[in-house]
Parts: structure tokens; sequence; C-alpha cells
């Protein structure tokens, strides 16, 4: 990415991710530690939700690491996201800190540094004459032993160096237990729609001898079978010929359950669904 090129949004990249990965809210929050409401407040924006910039940037990185996303990017967005400044590059940071010309060097400096030089020569003369005392020669042995002390003198940290920052840790997402809705009968194509619970789309898919319709029941489904045509259901919940007009797949507890639905409630999932889409293309 150029530095002319704009930052993703961060609540994009995140939204995407997890829609991409068929994920809950729920999910998230359960493998994340963060509450489902304050991962939606960072996909819609709405940062009055949330408690603080700095737990809007801790949440965003721990969910860009269990996504598998660039953290650095997501913040570089994040920011772009709250109006707020994006970070310098090291070069212009550098440029920045310089405060005010360059001093120039002054002629006197050379004469100074020698008299510091000379007055600590006669200082560390003086010391070694005041503890060596006149005249007295030091015991080979008592060399040694003093060396020895000097060895186990005790090492003071050094604390002006910045501590290594540790690695987030790595989120492990569940792994995924899909169901295929596939046909019985291969030599004949069926149309059907399909409806995921908090995605405003209603879809549409056409299922032949080499097509099938995947999903997490994890994240329900509600289908409409238009051609009539018996289906076929593998995976995490089995069922061969299914007749149903409409029905609905979601898991409940430990298992993947399968409810018949009236057209009336399909109607209200799948109406006001097709009555915004109309009006946005009107607009």
């Amino acid at each position: 990415m150029s530095e002319t090129d704009p930052l993703p949004s961060a609540s994009e990249l995140l939204r995407t991710a997890r829609l991409a990965r068929e994920l809950s809210l729920e999910q998230v929050s359960q493998h994340t530690r963060i509450p489902a409401d304050l991962i939606l407040a960072l996909e819609e924006r709405r940062w009055e939700a949330l408690p603080g910039a700095p737990y809007a940037r801790a949440f965003s990185r721990t969910l860009a690491l269990a996504y598998e996303l660039d953290p650095d990017l997501v913040l570089a967005g994040l920011r772009i996201d709250m109006g707020l400044r994006p970070v310098p590059s090291d070069s212009r940071a550098a440029m920045e800190l310089r405060l005010g010309p360059p001093e120039k060097p002054s002629g006197k400096t050379p004469l100074i540094l020698a008299g510091i030089i000379g007055l600590a020569l006669l200082l560390v003369i003086a010391a070694m004459h005041l503890v060596q005392g006149p005249g007295i020669s030091r015991n080979p042995s008592d060399a040694s032993r003093r060396d020895t002390v000097e060895e186990t003198d005790t090492v003071i940290p050094d604390t002006t160096k910045a501590p290594v920052p540790r690695a987030a840790p790595k989120v492990e997402l569940p792994p995924r237990r899909t169901t295929t809705i596939s046909l019985t009968d291969t030599s004949r194509t069926a149309f059907v729609l399909y409806i995921r619970p908090g995605i405003r789309r209603v879809r549409k898919k056409t299922l032949s001898a080499v097509d099938s319709l995947e999903f997490d029941p994890d994240t329900a489904i509600l289908v409409r079978n238009l051609s009539g045509k018996p289906l076929r259901l593998t995976g995490s919940v089995r069922r061969d010929s299914l007749s149903l007009p409409f029905f609905r797949i979601a898991r409940r507890s430990d298992s993947v359950h399968i409810d018949a639905l009236r057209e009336e409630d399909w109607s209200r999932w799948a109406d006001p669904i097709v009555k915004a889409n109309q009006k946005k293309h009107q607009d």
C-alpha cells in the first residue's frame, strides 16, 4: 500500500472478516472475552458505547489477531474511523524532534576539555596514593582476594532500556461445523431462497448435480424451496428427501434441528428485506 492510498476502515475490516468466517457475535465474544455489544459497537462505529479510545484499540487488536488480520493495518484504520490524525512516519517524526538550529562550535571548547582531563588525572593519582600509602607494598594474596570481591559485586540492572513487548496471544477459534444442502435427484435442477439472520439479504441458489449450499448451522438459516424437489442434508445434520417448502436449520444446545416454517413466518423475515432493497434501488 503506497502512502497516497487511503487506509481501509477498521470497522469494515473487522465486520467483513467475521461474516466471511460465518461467526456470530456471541461466538467471537466467547473466544475473545470481549462483550458482544462492544464488538457490534466497533463494527458500527458507535464510539460513545465504548469505554474509551484505549479500549477500542485493545479490542481492535485482539479481534484482528483472532481473524488473522494485520493488527497494524487495523489500528491505522481505527484512527481514521475515530477522526484522529494518522501516526507520522519515522522520518517525519525525526524531523519534528529537531528543535531549533544546531549549535555552532566554540573556539574555547578544546581548552576547557583539556583542563577537565588534566584535573581528572590529578584526582586519580591522588586517590591511588591515599589508598596504597607511601612505601607499602601490596601482598599478592590481598590482590587476589580483592579481585574476587570485585568480581562478585552485585550488578545493578539497566532500567533505562525499554521492556520487550510481549506478543498478544492468538485466539483459537472453534472448528467449523457445516451443513450441506444438495439434491436427492441430481438429474433435475432446483431453486432455493435462503436468509441468514443478521444479514439483510435474501439470496437465491441454483442446485444442480454439481451444486450445493454449505453453511454453519451456528449462524442459523431460513430456506424456501421454490422448486418443491426433495433435498438432501449432510454434515452436522442428516436428512434425505426433505420436501418441506419452508424450513429453518439451527443449532440448539449440542444438536442441530430442522424446524418447519409457515409461509407467514418466511414472509415476516423476507418482506422487510425485499422492501428495503427496492426502496434503496429507487433512491
